[in-house]
């Protein structure tokens, strides 16, 4: 294999982009079907597989504790989207398979989703940029699964199956972000990205960090107040408003703050390292022209009905 010299960036309008978009098909999921983001997953995995499956399978596939693929399995049940039936060649075992009435329904969602994902974050990507990093998205889960499930075998039936890789990957890039915080900081994954903004730009008001970060004002508070318990923060006082505070990073803070983003831009060049070095260099331009539409998707997402 060639040597790789492209690497996938980490930096805050990355975890925006990534969150946002699960924030928004997890809404769109929810309001209109009232289904979340990991059955959806599971659904469109199920509708692409050449032989039935079970849970056990499933969960290593998608990288799923048991009790929640147990949990995902009996509620598409009850809806009528699976069914289960006994092993052949073990009657302890189950196996489950998607039934006529799942198999339209992860037709339907897989194409709404595609038209909200063109309308709200693809839209300003030419269709290449967006294409080849989409393209190595199976590799990519076997890589942040840790092996390759060589014994599933997946079919072209599922015009929405990029969309459970997609989904389930960026899933899991955020899982290790906060995995990475919380070892190198026991912060929560908010906070640290309220300690990298302000190392960023020095100053900023906690309605400021909320704006940028994309998230409750009351959610910087709470977060502000325990990165200054622990020394890493200060207020200071508003230049012109008297009855405001700023805030920065304390020598502490920036010390951590460095710390925090080298640990991160590492668990996210290595979540990508099976991508080929043009992959990679369309994945960056891609989140660049994403951060750019944030704002206005974000507005679109919250008026979904």
């Amino acid at each position: 294999m060639p040597k790789k010299h492209e690497e996938a960036l980490f930096s805050l309008q990355f975890t925006i982009v990534l969150i946002e978009h699960l924030k928004v098909i997890s809404r769109v999921l929810h309001v209109r079907h009232a289904m979340t983001i990991n059955e959806y997953c599971t659904l469109l995995l199920l509708d692409s597989l050449k032989e039935d499956v079970s849970s056990l399978t499933l969960a290593k596939y998608l990288v799923y504790q048991r009790g929640t693929t147990l949990a995902i399995l009996a509620s598409l049940e009850q809806r009528g989207f699976i069914e289960k039936h006994a092993h052949p060649l073990d009657g302890r075992a189950m196996l489950v398979r998607q039934t006529a009435l799942g198999h339209t329904k992860a037709k339907q969602i897989a194409q709404e989703v595609n038209s909200i994902m063109n309308e709200l974050f693809w839209r300003s990507l030419p269709a290449r940029e967006y294409l080849a990093p989409l393209n190595e998205q199976a590799a990519q889960l076997d890589n942040l699964r840790g092996f390759t499930m060589d014994s599933v075998e997946l079919s072209k039936r599922s015009s929405g199956l990029i969309h459970a890789l997609l989904f389930r990957g960026i899933s899991l890039v955020v899982d290790r972000w906060v995995q990475v915080v919380k070892q190198c900081s026991g912060l929560a994954f908010s906070e640290a990205r309220a300690l990298l903004l302000l190392e960023h730009y020095g100053l900023l008001a906690p309605s400021e960090i909320a704006g940028r970060l994309h998230i409750e004002r009351s959610s910087v508070s709470l977060g502000i107040k325990h990165l200054g318990s622990l020394g890493l923060v200060e207020p200071v006082a508003h230049e012109t408003d008297k009855r405001s505070r700023m805030f920065r990073c304390t020598s502490k803070g920036l010390a951590l703050s460095r710390e925090l983003f080298s640990a991160l831009r590492k668990s996210t060049s290595d979540a990508f390292n099976t991508y080929s070095d043009d992959a990679i260099i369309a994945l960056n331009i891609q989140h660049m022209h994403m951060y750019s539409d944030i704002k206005e998707a974000i507005y679109h997402a919250k008026n979904i009905k």
